[in-house]
């Protein structure tokens, strides 16, 4: 039989090379070959060139925010794909940007949207789920630590400015 040389990779291989093809092509072993699909496919989320779900971008987002091996820290671009994941419907993407939001992580200072936000996954959850308990807490968080308050028979909702 025909013996099998082993090529060393370079730690970096996967990030330099275009695509598992390249990687096959020139010989590489099939971890750096997956490594390279893996860098492919982030590539083209980045360009906005692959559909994912909303549990997807939720996933990519909690690799930017804590870094992982092809994703640097970034808690700007676990922002933006938290918001991409909202968009899509994802209840735990919500609570993260609503998060975010009410911290100025990632993004501009916005209370009002983080509001909104937790609103909105507590009338979807339908009083059930870790998503739902995790809103729920951060209303609650945010009535009683004077960060909004309620004016008048309406309850019109007003920002509190000095918080």
């Amino acid at each position: 039989g025909q013996s099998r040389r082993k090529i060393a990779a370079p730690k970096d291989a996967a990030r330099r090379l275009r695509s598992s093809r390249a990687a096959a092509a020139a010989g590489y072993p099939p971890a750096v070959r997956r490594r390279a699909a893996d860098a492919q496919r982030h590539r083209a989320g980045r360009q906005g060139l692959l559909e994912v779900t909303g549990a997807e971008a939720a996933a990519l987002a909690m690799n930017y925010k804590m870094g992982g091996p092809l994703v640097g820290k970034s808690r700007k671009e676990a922002t933006r794909w938290w918001a991409i994941g909202a968009q899509k419907g994802d209840a735990a993407s919500k609570c993260n940007l609503a998060y975010s939001d009410l911290w100025g992580r990632g993004v501009e200072k916005d209370v009002y949207k983080s509001w909104d936000l937790y609103q909105q996954v507590v009338e979807e959850s339908a009083g059930s789920g870790q998503a739902w308990s995790v809103a729920t807490k951060a209303l609650n968080q945010m009535v009683s630590d004077g960060t909004v308050l309620f004016e008048g028979a309406n309850r019109i909702l007003i920002i509190n400015c000095n918080y």
